[in-house]
């Protein structure tokens, strides 16, 4: 069967997932926010990469060598990332391809199992059709949702879910339930 993302509002088994990262490139991350399709916060952290951050990436999302100095490393994030994703059975995520590549490279630099590996995964991703990529901004924008989001992991994963919301996305509730 299959439900509008407003109907599974109240589902606690699925979730929003977005990296801010040290660059496009080589994407190690330096921040991970999951946010429940109810909107509630379950992981919102800084990660010291592994490697330094780019002028590009800084750009975007403004995150300072100072404010990752004392962040935790890739495996004790992993280890609450882990924690976090209990009982989440579907994951969504906007670009999942390139979430996914976040995770198989910082997996692979560590030697450490993709936490998220038997997840099921949604991507929030689509583009109009002839366009390859289609920003969330632009996504937003064309459905009348100017108000600026920062971006940041969390603000990036609401914003997933309020567009998410106004296109009326359907996902299956038979992977969200089990079935």
């Amino acid at each position: 069967m299959v439900q509008p993302v407003t109907t599974l509002a109240q589902s606690t088994r699925w979730a929003v997932l977005d990296f801010e990262t040290t660059s496009l490139d080589d994407p190690h991350p330096v921040e991970v926010g999951l946010v429940r399709g109810d909107g509630v916060v379950l992981l919102d952290t800084l990660v010291r990469p592994a490697v330094p951050v780019g002028e590009g990436a800084r750009a975007v999302h403004g995150i300072s060598d100072a404010e990752l100095a004392t962040a935790p490393a890739w495996p004790e994030v992993r280890a609450q990332l882990v924690e976090a994703l209990r009982g989440i059975d579907l994951l969504v995520a906007y670009r999942i391809d390139f979430e996914r590549r976040v995770l198989r490279t910082v997996a692979a630099h560590y030697g450490l199992a993709c936490p998220a590996a038997a997840v099921a995964w949604y991507d929030a991703h689509h583009p109009p059709e002839g366009r390859e990529h289609w920003s969330q901004d632009s996504a937003r924008a064309s459905l009348g949702l100017v108000e600026p989001v920062p971006h940041r992991a969390v603000g990036d994963c609401h914003a997933t879910l309020e567009l998410m919301q106004a296109r009326g996305d359907r996902m299956r509730v038979d992977v969200l339930m089990g079935a």
